[in-house]
């Protein structure tokens, strides 16, 4: 808590520096809104033609989709392209090692130095999505709804920046090995922008305790949904009552071990003295 005036001491100049190109800012997100927009076409083109996805209609596919791609967007604003995903470059060139000189935790700072403002139009973007999607399936939310779907949010946000902060940590031992296995992460992402019914049982296994992307959206969405999926582990149904409401715990779990882990990165790091 105590770094959070860094953080918006940082954030508002980065955002003033931004600003002062005011053309290139907005023409930059209005591009990603379209980009993001032509995804959701694609499913609507999909869900058109087949009405349903192993049960699950157009606009709740459509809130499936939006909860990962807005928890991508928030865990992105700090660990995304350059910081986690640029680790490589940072340990191989020897410039993390100005990371290490100042009184300052050196992941607040990697954050910190390196926010991207480019997400933006994401979080935008989905927020709006969601309105449309809760309208559109007749969801009322009250007080407490609101603040359970908030906390969903931010529970989805710290498992994609946990898996953003593994793959970052990997270099200190592997230097050319971060773009492979982020690569590999948001492919294995991406397979909970659909109902994880749709795979075979073993994937649902993967998403649910291996790798828990599950948790971002489809637990979740179940939650909000009113559903009750007793095919979800095709006959383990003893926990399922319980994941639609595991994604703060989740993510908060996998957090901490995923800054456990860059604290074992960082006391393997050696430097390579340029």
């Amino acid at each position: 808590m105590g770094n959070l005036p860094l953080y918006r001491g940082f954030i508002t100049a980065h955002m003033k520096a931004q600003m002062e190109y005011r053309f290139g800012f907005f023409v930059q997100h209005i591009v990603l809104m379209l980009y993001y927009c032509i995804s959701y076409l694609g499913l609507w083109i999909v869900l058109e033609k087949f009405q349903t996805i192993a049960g699950w209609t157009f606009y709740e596919v459509l809130l499936l989709f939006s909860l990962n791609l807005f928890a991508y967007s928030i865990s992105s604003f700090f660990f995304g392209f350059g910081s986690m995903r640029n680790m490589d470059r940072l340990v191989q060139q020897g410039t993390f090692d100005s990371l290490l000189i100042f009184p300052l935790n050196p992941l607040v700072h990697l954050a910190l130095k390196h926010f991207s403002n480019s997400y933006v139009a994401h979080s935008i973007l989905c927020i709006v999505i969601f309105v449309v999607c809760f309208e559109e399936l007749d969801i009322k939310l009250g007080p407490l709804d609101v603040l359970l779907f908030c906390i969903v949010l931010i529970g989805g946000a710290l498992i994609q920046a946990a898996a953003m902060i593994a793959t970052g940590t990997i270099s200190f031992w592997f230097v050319r090995s971060t773009s492979a296995v982020d690569g590999a992460m948001q492919y294995t992402a991406k397979f909970v922008d659909y109902p994880i019914v749709i795979y075979q049982r073993w994937v649902q296994v993967v998403l649910t305790f291996v790798i828990p992307f599950a948790f971002i959206s489809f637990y979740p969405a179940e939650t909000f949904l009113g559903r009750d999926n007793t095919s979800v582990l095709h006959g383990i149904l003893i926990f399922d009552p319980l994941f639609q409401f595991g994604t703060p715990l989740v993510g908060a779990v996998l957090f901490f071990l995923a800054y456990r882990f860059w604290k074992c990165g960082i006391n393997h790091y050696q430097s390579t003295g340029t």
